[in-house]
């Protein structure tokens, strides 16, 4: 079982990479963890979250189809290098404006707004560096062996972002993420990828060649149902679970459940024990079989997951129902992971995956907006129960759509 698991780690290559984004994954997830309460201990207000995620978001919506083009075109590592720079520098700005206590609301709306900017280009240019050292007979291990690095990190780094953040001492959580983000950047300069060799020069980039080489990822993505239809889904779920943990779940913990703010780091770790089980379980096999079917039933059963939690309101409910969305959404996941892998070209692998992410974050910014609003007007345990309905109807409705349930 773990000798396929491990096969991976035979490959230099693989091995820098999965290295690098452990490190800044563990800052990442200190500072997921962080920047809610963050913004609860100063605004006290579930909209301004709602509007922090959305200032986020809104650069990626514009810019991903730019730079999904971008990617294809020039170095997809030093895009990433150039990416973690950037990030190193904007949190060790964050460091020093906490140590000297000037942090505020609009300092945090800087770096949300930088950040977005900054993850349209290193989104597409990582995904598409995984599909370019990924080979198929290590496909299914080198994806499940990534998703176990990230979260294998999540156990600790909520954990610890809880910490920081009940202590007030921000100005740590800041400074560690930074100095991630330096580690990644020298796992990324030990990479050699060279780009097919035999590629046709690029034409001079104009406003022409940016609508055709659009048009051509589109194109693209017309050719799988399963790709096309689950990208347009995709933009409604992502509301839903990504406005679930960083908005809905820690106003649920602090003021239903009445749990003090490091609870939702510990809570959050169990996610990650889900999805490591999940993980090493798909990553022994060589390849999973109903993917249509798996991925919206998965959909499906996140919804139930926080419809129980609904119904029950104890510590033992929400530990239950983060580690079963942790093994689903894993396995969500890295079926995606590997269709996407298997089916979209190299040459077009960073438009495809820049629209994939243009059309799963286009309504984020506005459903971020939507739940923070929603929760404070009709109350959140109104608000979880809309969020689970939909879930459930996305997920097992869509099961009856032949070209999902065909696709394998």
């Amino acid at each position: 079982m773990f000798k396929n698991l491990l096969e991976p780690f035979k490959y230099k290559q693989i091995s820098a990479l999965l290295i690098g984004q452990l490190t800044s994954k563990f800052g990442d997830s200190i500072m997921k963890l962080m920047l809610p309460l963050i913004v609860y201990s100063i605004t006290g207000s579930l909209l301004s979250m709602g509007l922090i995620m959305s200032i986020m978001i809104v650069p990626e919506v514009f810019l991903l189809p730019v730079t999904g083009i971008i990617v294809d075109r020039y170095s997809r590592k030093n895009l990433m290098i150039l990416s973690d720079v950037i990030r190193f520098l904007l949190l060790s700005i964050l460091t020093i404006l906490s140590l000297c206590g000037l942090l505020n609301i609009y300092a945090i709306y800087f770096y949300a707004f930088v950040s977005g900017i900054v993850n349209s280009l290193f989104e597409p240019a990582y995904s598409a560096l995984k599909a370019q050292i990924f080979k198929e007979d290590i496909r299914n291990s080198a994806n499940a062996l990534s998703e176990i690095s990230n979260q294998f990190v999540t156990l600790l780094g909520p954990v610890i972002g809880g910490i920081f953040a009940s202590l007030h001492i921000y100005s740590l959580g800041f400074g560690i993420d930074a100095l991630t983000f330096l580690g990644s950047v020298l796992s990324l300069l030990c990479i050699k990828v060279y780009r097919e060799a035999e590629k046709e020069k690029e034409p001079k980039f104009s406003l022409h060649v940016f609508g055709a080489e659009l048009k051509e990822g589109y194109y693209e993505i017309n050719k799988h149902d399963f790709i096309k239809i689950t990208i347009f889904v995709g933009a409604f779920v992502n509301i839903i679970i990504s406005s679930f943990v960083n908005i809905s779940l820690p106003y649920f913990m602090k003021n239903i459940l009445n749990l003090p703010d490091f609870y939702y780091g510990i809570a959050m770790s169990f996610f990650s024990i889900g999805s490591i089980c999940m993980a090493t379980f798909l990553g022994s096999r060589n390849q999973i079989n109903k993917r249509g079917i798996m991925t919206y039933m998965c959909f499906g059963l996140i919804g139930s997951f926080i419809a129980g939690l609904l119904l029950f309101k104890n510590v033992f409910a929400l530990i239950l129902c983060l580690m079963l969305m942790g093994v689903t959404v894993t396995l969500m996941m890295l079926i995606w992971y590997s269709s996407m892998q298997e089916l979209i070209s190299e040459k077009n692998f960073g438009k495809v995956s820049s629209l994939d992410n243009f059309g799963s974050f286009t309504l984020l910014p506005v459903g971020y907006i939507l739940v923070g609003y929603t929760s404070q007007k009709i109350g959140i345990s109104q608000t979880m129960l809309i969020e689970s309905l939909f879930m459930m109807a996305f997920g097992f409705l869509m099961i009856f759509n032949s070209k999902i349930r065909k696709f394998d």
